[in-house]
């Protein structure tokens, strides 16, 4: 009996459906198993965003009860104003200190700390203005 005669008689079919049908098992469960990967995945990055949504929400005046003292309110106020202050003066006095080492530097100390001006430019920068989270008031 040839290999022609196996495949087209209906035992020869029965053998190769069975194999088939082991086979396609075979790939829906491997797709089962990608699919809930993807799925376990995409939750965890969802409840990472969830958590740093959350993190990043508006840190301004809290509920203080009815009854505290006016001195309570007051250091409160100033621990406030004090920490929108810090971020702005300490990035100008970073720039001012960059624009100071370069001014006062002559030619060939320019060339030689230009990379680490300009670097730390960038990061002085980028640290104020990537660090002011966008709220919602």
């Amino acid at each position: 009996m040839g290999v022609w005669d196996v495949l087209f008689n209906a035992a020869g079919g029965g053998i190769l459906g069975s194999a088939l049908h082991v086979f396609t098992d075979w790939m829906d469960t491997k797709n089962k198993v990608t699919l809930l990967n993807a799925q376990m995945n995409a939750a965890e990055k969802t409840e990472a965003w969830k958590a740093f949504t959350s993190s990043q929400q508006d840190t301004g005046m809290k509920v203080l009860p009815d009854r505290a003292p006016v001195w309570v309110l007051s250091v409160y106020l100033l621990v406030q104003a004090l920490k929108e202050a810090i971020r702005p003066l300490l990035a100008l006095l970073g720039i001012a200190i960059i624009a100071y080492i370069y001014v006062s530097g002559t030619e060939a100390a320019r060339k030689d700390i230009a990379q680490e001006i300009l670097f730390g430019s960038f990061t002085v920068i980028f640290w104020y203005v990537g660090a002011r989270y966008s709220r919602t008031r």
